[in-house]
């Protein structure tokens, strides 16, 4: 008796304290024989309730009593079922209270399977630390209930058969973390959200960890880790919606089985990136899937052996968005009731990325390939070059492609009018080019560009001038006069200067993978480009083909030494063309050019553009591989889509434009490097290709050829170089300098107008205006304008002066000099001589900073005479050299007067002295030299201030040579060396 007196006495005082300290722990009993949660009958101790005392108080429910029901808000530290719940815990909440727990809720194993915590009513849980339920044991969020497990919080199935069910809100805040395991399941039918979370559905085996969503989930920015063997995340109803915003989503390589299945409504945007890694894991879509929205990004990376995408519904990939495929055998498949529609708009175009070897073929079904025309005005209205991403059938044994989806949004005319499959009889709407004729801008029937004449065969198409029916194989580009969109001011579509608004086209068929070599749809059988050696040089070799994939193309990836590589050329130029849409006129690019070309053309190669290239021969040869595929996005109103690239200006440039308002322009850019020839090189420069616009302007190469892009070395003095200015009416334009990149104030750049007797320093007037009289011959074409670009003397560089000379501590040499007009672009290289001046070598180079003065230390001259000079190279790869400095350089190791130097030391044969005349003026020395123990071993005379002695016979060790100057009969200084 005593001894149970103590134990209540202990547990009192226990109680006490955890009241005290850290709360207090009360166990439901019902024995209020009511609901009510404050009822502090219900409770043991029947002191309170949890909440009542303080904030740290735990509750405890392990009765059979279902409802708990609370009607104010208050804040407790946990809340635990136990394994006496046999039904379940309902935690009714009656006139919207707030309960708050701050450390989480446990539940243990039930007596009777998937029973564990309802949280039911009009009320809100805010639940904080950690969280757990137990085997087989449940939680339930009813509707109209909310449930935040707050920032910082975690919530965790640790084991087998456990849920969560929602019904109501449920919230994963900030810094949350999720996760299921071991065949665990979350599913919301109300509403789910999580932001900055972290969730992980881990383990193995069947049925699965799964996400089921049946309502709506919405993510923001959280990192989902799918683990788990047979691991899913599901929108399992038609009506489910899911909306990933910048999430993360991973299914890793860890086991099979996972998935992502979406039945409903599913989105993934705001750069979200969904990674496929595991083996066979699909994205199967049987609902409408959006893989990124317009001007908002999602990546999708499948990355796993056999990982694929597998839709039945509609799958979108929005206009900044991509897939890229990297897995063994990855797939795409659209089966027969499914659309894949790849966008784009004014932001972008979506892409499908490098397939490899192992996936090709793998990419299987119909898609939908968008490219967005840009319009708004008349000043859109005219032509594009277009290609291609999919082929419609086979023919002769090349992938061929329809390009009747262009009138699926724009208006069509031909001469075979509505029987033609046109909107009606007119002018041509569509062409494709034939380099082997020669130009005639006569009429549509002649010339390069062949009108078509009926397109109601497709894929078969009728040419103007040419018998016969044609296909079109991948690869090749056409053109098309773009009028606008088909629903618009259809009374007016057809007059000259009418609005042509913004469409876009859908290219349907397969998608184009793997290699394709470029076969000219007029002679399809031979895998050579065209080239007539007999054609005008303006359009001799110039073939019109067309990027071939659903994804951005990079004209850098050019090359001559792999057909299995990137953009493979043999006997092809450098230089591809592009179309301007606003100024009607070609923009040219040569690969290497840092992103920068004319008119707006870079390196960059949107989906769905044509473009020119150039054969060099007959045997020219060009192969577009996956690999010369880019994930870069070109966005802007020129060039379908193209804009100027990211800039990597490693070479001065200007560039020089021709205008008449915003619309009418051309442009040609001036490049300099030092190795560039002056000629014309198919490497370097890019011929002008005259476009439909009504200003055109070219220089002239040192062998008169046009050119858009003209690259040659900077004058040592000065350069005058032709410019070719034509136009098609006669009236007033400007020249203007646009850019003018590194090249330095040392380049005065003149314009001379030889018409007008007039000149202009363009760095210091931007502009010229001018007058064009096509009936007068010298107001226009390559006799007219040059541009002279020359040294200004002024800005010359200097070398204002160049010394060397040994430090104060004998430990090193400085070599100094100061200059003038100096900039980043000069180099100075340090150069030593040991043998007189005869030979120099380099020991060290810097780098000009426009300092005005400049040191090099030589923290290794040798014993003896050093002549020091300075190499100058200037941007115009001038060299100069300095005066030549001497300095006699001795350690002075060993040396009581500081006047003697010997070299080498150690020496193994010979041995050269040198005396200081600076100190020593006289003409006489006796010279001795000494051993460790003081016994002179040779002695000898000279009448010179340096001497050279054989040592060949002395025996290793130390010795020291002493100097007197027979003159005076003082010591000129003592020097020790080292015999080897």
């Amino acid at each position: 008796m005593r001894r149970t007196k103590l134990y209540l006495l202990i547990l009192v005082a226990f109680l006490s304290i955890q009241r005290s300290v850290a709360g207090t722990t009360y166990t439901w009993t019902g024995l209020a024989f009511s609901s009510n949660w404050t009822s502090s009958a219900n409770w043991f101790p029947s002191t309170g309730y949890p909440g009542k005392t303080g904030t740290t108080d735990i509750a405890v429910i392990n009765t059979s009593l279902q409802t708990v029901t609370l009607t104010s808000s208050l804040t407790i530290s946990q809340l635990q079922t136990t394994l006496y719940s046999v039904y379940g815990v309902n935690v009714q909440f009656s006139g919207s209270p707030i309960l708050t727990i701050s450390n989480g809720i446990s539940t243990a194993q039930p007596i009777f399977a998937a029973t564990g915590i309802t949280f039911s009513g009009l009320g809100t849980a805010n639940i904080g630390g950690t969280s757990q339920l137990g085997y087989q044991s449940s939680m339930a969020i009813a509707s109209g209930t909310t449930v935040n497990f707050t920032a910082g919080s975690a919530f965790n199935f640790p084991n087998n058969h456990s849920s969560i069910t929602n019904a109501g809100a449920l919230n994963f805040l900030a810094g949350s973390v999720l996760t299921l395991q071991d065949f665990s399941q979350l599913i919301n039918t109300g509403t789910l959200t999580t932001v900055k979370s972290t969730i992980t559905l881990s383990g193995s085996g069947t049925p699965a960890n799964i996400i089921d969503n049946q309502g709506t989930f919405i993510d923001h920015a959280s990192t989902i880790n799918v683990t788990g063997q047979n691991s899913a995340i599901k929108n399992s109803t038609s009506t489910a919606v899911t909306k990933m915003h910048g999430t993360t989503l991973t299914f890793s390589s860890a086991n099979n089985g996972m998935s992502l299945n979406n039945a409903g409504w599913f989105t993934a945007d705001s750069a979200a990136t969904i990674n496929v890694g595991t083996q066979n894991c699909p994205i199967t879509n049987t609902g409408t899937f959006y893989s990124g929205i317009s001007n908002s990004a999602c990546i999708v990376n499948l990355t796993g052996q056999g990982a694929n995408i597998n839709n039945s519904g509609t799958f979108y990939v929005g206009s900044t968005s991509g897939v890229t495929i990297s897995g063994y055998q990855a797939a795409i498949t659209n089966n027969s009731a499914g659309f894949f529609i790849i966008q784009s708009d004014s932001y972008g175009s979506g892409y499908i990325g490098s397939v490899p070897s192992t996936s090709v073929g793998f990419i299987t079904g119909t898609y939908y390939v968008q490219r967005y025309i840009t319009g708004g005005s008349s000043t859109y209205r005219g032509y594009r070059m277009v290609s291609s991403p999919v082929y419609t059938s086979t023919a002769s044994g090349n992938n061929i492609y329809s390009l009747n989806y262009v009138g699926a949004t724009s208006l069509l005319t031909g001469s075979g009018g509505t029987a033609g499959g046109f909107d009606k009889t007119g002018n041509p709407t569509l062409y494709l080019y034939r380099e082997n004729m020669p130009p005639s801008n006569v009429a549509y029937t002649s010339g390069n560009f062949r009108a078509l004449s009926a397109i109601n065969a497709s894929p078969s198409y009728s040419v103007y001038g040419d018998a016969g029916s044609f296909n079109i194989p991948v690869g090749n580009g056409f053109l098309f006069f773009f009028r606008g969109d088909r629903t618009s001011n259809l009374a007016n579509k057809y007059t000259p200067g009418t609005s042509a608004e913004s469409v876009v086209m859908t290219a349907t068929g397969s998608m184009n993978q793997g290699q394709v070599t470029v076969k000219d749809w007029f002679t399809p059988s031979s895998s050579n480009l065209s080239y007539t050696s007999a054609s005008p040089t303006s359009v001799r070799g110039f073939n019109l083909v067309g990027n071939p994939y659903p994804s951005s193309i990079d004209w850098e990836n050019f090359q001559t030494a792999s057909t299995t590589t990137g953009i493979y050329g043999s006997n092809v130029g450098s230089t591809m063309y592009e179309l301007n849409q606003t100024n009607q006129n070609f923009g040219a690019y040569v690969k290497g050019g840092g992103g920068i070309g004319t008119n707006k053309a870079s390196n960059i190669i949107p989906s769905g553009q044509a473009f020119f290239v150039v054969a060099t021969s007959s045997s020219a040869q060009l192969i577009f591989n996956e690999t010369a595929k880019s994930t870069a996005q070109v966005t802007g109103l020129n060039l379908l889509m193209s804009t100027t690239a990211n800039e990597v200006v490693s070479n001065p440039y200007l560039r020089l434009e021709l205008n008449k308002g915003s619309f009418d322009m051309d442009d040609m850019l001036i490049r300099f490097n030092s190795s560039a020839l002056p000629k014309y090189s198919p490497t370097e420069d890019a011929p002008y290709q005259q476009g439909f616009g009504k200003g055109h302007l070219a220089s002239m190469s040192s062998d008169s050829i046009k050119l858009a892009i003209n690259t040659l070395p900077l004058p040592k003095n000065s350069e005058s170089i032709p410019l070719n200015i034509t136009a098609t009416i006669d009236t007033v334009y400007q020249l203007e300098l646009k850019e003018l990149k590194q090249i330095p104030q040392l380049y005065d750049i003149w314009l001379m107008d030889a018409y007008m007797k007039d000149s202009v320093n363009m760095r210091d007037n931007l502009k010229y205006n001018f007058s064009i009289i096509n009936k007068d011959p010298a107001s226009y074409g390559s006799g007219r304008f040059a541009l002279v670009i020359r040294q200004n003397p002024y800005y010359a560089y200097q070398l204002l002066t160049f010394d060397a000379k040994k430090a104060a501590d004998a430990t090193h040499v400085v070599v100094s000099w100061a200059t003038r007009n100096e900039e980043n672009y000069t180099h100075f290289t340090v150069e030593r001589s040991l043998d007189g001046g005869t030979n120099f070598e380099v020991i060290g180079n810097v780098s000009s900073a426009g300092l005005g003065a400049y040191s090099f230390i030589d923290n290794a001259p040798v014993i003896g005479p050093n002549f020091y000079r300075l190499k100058q190279e200037d941007i115009d790869d001038s060299i100069r050299y300095s005066k030549v400095s001497e300095v006699m350089y001795s350690k002075y190791a060993g040396s009581i007067t500081g006047n003697l130097s010997v070299y080498p030391n150690p020496a193994k044969s010979s041995i050269n002295l040198v005396i200081d005349t600076k100190i020593t003026d006289a003409a006489n020395y006796s010279i001795s030299i000494t051993n460790s123990a003081g016994i002179v071993v040779k002695q000898v005379n000279s009448t010179q201030p340096y001497w050279q002695g054989d040592i060949t016979t002395l025996l290793p060790g130390a010795y020291s040579i002493n100097v007197i100057n027979n003159k005076n009969k003082t010591s000129a200084g003592i020097v020790r060396f080292v015999k080897l």
